[in-house]
């Protein structure tokens, strides 16, 4: 299991945030939700924090159709469905299949893969 390296307060904060909530908020969305405990929290700080989560294996980083990255605090494997229009990121909820099978029997090594769907989401239906 990963660990949070050099820990701060704020850190710790960012982590139990992301990690309490089941949608996949930008960093803007993070910083306007840790100011309410931290006020004095700059964006930089929540950028530079997320980069370090990141690097530790602590939480995904998605790309959306609305050119932000969205962060996962679930880095179990799992596939998300991303909305064309309003750019939000879902879990899927279904076993991940296993295609790093198809790349090792070619000798290669694979480190990390991701699932990802488009569509149109419920909510941006008939809009």
């Amino acid at each position: 299991m990963a660990v949070i390296q050099n820990r701060s307060a704020q850190r710790d904060a960012l982590l139990a945030l992301l990690r309490s909530v089941t949608c996949h908020p930008t960093a803007g969305w993070l910083h306007d939700n840790l100011r309410k405990t931290h006020p004095k929290i700059s964006r930089g700080t929540v950028y530079r924090n997320l980069e370090q989560l990141y690097e530790n294996g602590l939480i995904l980083r998605l790309q959306s159709t609305d050119k932000q990255e969205h962060y996962d605090a679930n880095i179990l494997p799992h596939a998300h469905f991303c909305c064309r229009l309003c750019g939000a990121v879902h879990d899927v909820d279904a076993e991940m299949p296993d295609f790093s099978v198809f790349f090792t029997d070619k000798g290669h090594i694979v480190e990390q893969s991701r699932l990802m769907f488009y569509g149109i989401c419920k909510g941006c239906q008939g809009q």
